[in-house]
């Protein structure tokens, strides 16, 4: 290619070098070519990055560029040289900012460069050149690449939050707007007040700090929970370029708390407020009470015989009766009451603001006629009793823990006076509320260390005088009251299960000590309580003490109250029935005094009953004391049934008993209670000491 001459130019040679300096001082490459390539001028800056000495080492033809560099886009895709901003502006095109990977060949060395540049005319000349300016740009770019990096994987992240994450400018205009945020339906225009995290990203850019709060927005799917939080990001010179905001959906979250809130402060069961509840809104109401100088009455509710429907149909059915139970009892409330329960068949309701237009003897014998209505539960007809026991803020009480231990002495002697009652707290129930509830810390205390004892009383055969069996007695060596006083303690307190077993393991081993002295089996009949007899393991409960004492089942006999017979018969000759197939004896003991259940005897597969000894005691003096008597004996003889006079004390009673045809006793008179080595003794020598009805 022929060279291009210049003009003579009469140059200022001193004015040259200054500018020569100065573009030599300059950190950016400065070429200045001809259009056919030919390098007129290059800085030092432009030397170093074409990795030449001279001016005239720099080959602008594509062959010589080709060979020396490989140019790349900041993506890796190659550019050829026909695209390369030196061989653009070269062939007429104005170039700006162009970025590439350049790549010298010969030396290895790489950066990003920067690319400007434009045809040039001279003035006074005809004559076009190339100017181009090299930047490297290596740092910067790639702190900028590596923001961009960092911005796009923050990005990425961002979209993968379910939070919806959004990031508004000063204006608070949103720049950007994460999927979640996009999903909602959020423009990229949105903003404004009405937008719900608008407030919180206000805050933040006002207050210049994180602000945190929770909101409520209405979508097409309902209102809905967030809590938005909103950070301002700060410049260099520490001013808020933008503020980034978070909303999470919290509605599940607060659904699921309120959840937990509730199934803490309410019973699973009947939905009703549990004691935790309970003691909260006592709290308020004895506040307002307090404050208003008015009264705040505590119902202490407990249902009697509800044991028995879980003991016979099981719990499901229970659940099922308590349910329709906790309705029946809300149904009379009014919006203020309190209805909790705090324990399996008991119930508590405070009634705040008690006038003479609800007194509180009213609610409960309305509910106590209303618990007592039959339920149907799966077709089974149930039928429970309440008893309810009432105190009163501040007169009985100023603290829940005070008016509830007195409403619960006060339901203790509701029960006590009959069933289908209630009681106020009353003075003289407090003495007998701690002395109730000392005696079931010292028996509990006494069946632990062993301090309770047994004795036996001999049943005889009126017409020899044989002892033929005995009744076990459970004694109390070291209490202070008798069995009359501490067995229905026990049963109240759930202690009877732990004394029942107490007294059939000491029999059994009572049993295996005759037995070892040479005696026969002698049957022991023993008291079972109506709360047990309704267990539903009843039965497999004595089978399986039977079988690990070794003892044989004809050995026992149960003793079994009229109350707890006729409290469910059906219940009552199913188990009798089992007992009765395993061997065991049953008698129906105090017969006469619970119910008329004269016209139930022929259905119950019993083996005996024993006269109530009020019978036999009155049997001289009252003429309907006779009367009951000689009716059950000839019953009983009529049934074929083993009939038993309890009660003896007298020689007249003795044979008054046999001149009607009763053929066993049991009484002071014939043998008071003894230890078990004494029973031994009578039973070895057959008949008890000075027994004789001849005159």
């Amino acid at each position: 290619m022929e060279k291009i001459k210049l003009a003579p130019v009469k140059r200022d040679r001193h004015g040259y070098a200054r500018l020569h300096a100065i573009l030599d001082s300059l950190n950016e490459g400065v070429l200045m070519y001809a259009l056919d390539g030919q390098v007129i001028e290059a800085n030092q800056a432009a030397l170093d990055f074409l990795s030449a000495t001279t001016k005239e080492e720099i080959k602008l033809t594509k062959a010589g560029l080709d060979a020396t560099f490989e140019v790349s886009t900041l993506d890796a895709e190659p550019v050829p040289v026909e695209d390369w901003p030196v061989w653009r502006v070269m062939h007429g095109e104005e170039v700006a900012d162009i970025v590439l990977w350049v790549r010298n060949k010969r030396t290895g060395r790489q950066w990003i460069s920067s690319h400007s540049g434009r045809p040039l005319r001279f003035l006074g000349t005809n004559e076009t050149f190339a100017v181009l300016s090299i930047r490297d740009i290596t740092k910067s770019k790639t702190a900028e690449l590596q923001v961009q990096a960092m911005e796009t994987r923050l990005k990425s992240a961002f979209d993968s939050f379910i939070d919806q994450v959004i990031i508004v400018d000063h204006q608070l205009k949103p720049t950007y707007l994460n999927s979640a945020a996009r999903r909602a339906g959020m423009p990229i225009a949105a903003g404004g007040e009405n937008v719900f995290w608008h407030a919180a990203a206000r805050d933040a850019l006002t207050g210049a700090k994180p602000v945190t709060t929770e909101v409520q927005h209405i979508t097409d799917s309902g209102v809905r929970d967030y809590t938005v939080s909103a950070t301002p990001l700060f410049n260099a010179a520490s001013a808020i370029d933008e503020v980034v905001v978070f909303a999470h959906d919290s509605t599940e979250r607060n659904h699921a708390q309120e959840s937990l809130r509730k199934a803490a402060l309410h019973d699973p069961l009947t939905g009703l407020p549990n004691r935790a509840l309970l003691y909260e809104c006592a709290k308020h109401l004895f506040g307002e009470a307090r404050r208003s100088c008015q009264q705040v009455a505590v119902l202490f509710i407990d249902l009697d015989r509800f044991k028995s429907v879980n003991d016979i149909y099981g719990h499901e059915v229970g659940d099922k009766l308590l349910r329709e139970l906790a309705a029946r009892i809300q149904s009379r409330m009014r919006g203020e009451d309190v209805i909790t329960r705090i324990g399996g068949d008991e119930f508590v309701i405070l009634l705040p603001q008690v006038d003479e237009r609800r007194l509180p003897h009213t609610v409960a014998a309305d509910l106590i006629h209303l618990i007592g209505k039959p339920v149907n539960v799966d077709g089974i007809e149930l039928t429970v009793e309440a008893c309810i026991g009432i105190s009163l803020f501040p007169s009985d009480g100023e603290t829940l823990n005070e008016l509830l231990r007195r409403a619960d002495a006060a339901m203790y002697a509701a029960k006590d006076s009959g069933r289908n009652s209630y009681r106020f707290y009353t003075d003289d129930l407090a003495s007998q509320s701690i002395t109730h509830s000392r005696i079931e810390h010292e028996l509990r205390r006494a069946i632990g260390k062993g301090e309770l004892s047994m004795a036996y009383q001999p049943i005889v055969e009126i017409s020899s005088g044989k002892v033929l069996c005995a009744e076990a007695l459970i004694r109390w060596e070291n209490g202070r009251v008798g069995p009359d006083v501490f067995v229905p303690i026990a049963e109240m307190s759930g202690l009877v299960s732990r004394m029942t077993d107490w007294v059939l393991d000491e029999i059994a081993r009572e049993q295996h000590r005759w037995r070892q002295q040479g005696l026969p089996l002698i049957p022991i009949s023993v008291n079972v309580s109506p709360v047990q007899f309704k267990l539903r393991s009843f039965v497999d409960d004595i089978e399986r003490r039977l079988r690990e004492k070794q003892v044989p089942a004809d050995a026992l006999q149960i003793e079994l109250t009229e109350t707890a017979v006729m409290d469910n018969v059906d219940h009552a000759i199913r188990t009798i029935q089992r007992l009765r197939e395993l061997g065991v004896k049953v008698a129906l003991d105090d017969f006469g005094k619970g119910y008329s259940s004269l016209s139930y005897l022929s259905h119950l597969p019993i083996d005996k009953i024993k006269i109530d000894k009020e019978f036999i005691l009155g049997f001289d003096q009252n003429a309907s004391n006779r009367a009951i008597t000689d009716a059950i004996i000839a019953l009983g003889t009529a049934l074929q049934l083993e009939v038993v006079a309890e009660g003896i004390e007298s020689r007249e009673a003795l044979a008054y008993v046999r001149e009607q045809g009763c053929r066993q006793a049991q009484g002071f008179y014939l043998c008071k209670p003894v230890s078990g080595k004494m029973f031994a003794t009578l039973f070895a020598q057959g008949t008890v000491s000075g027994f004789n009805l001849d005159p």
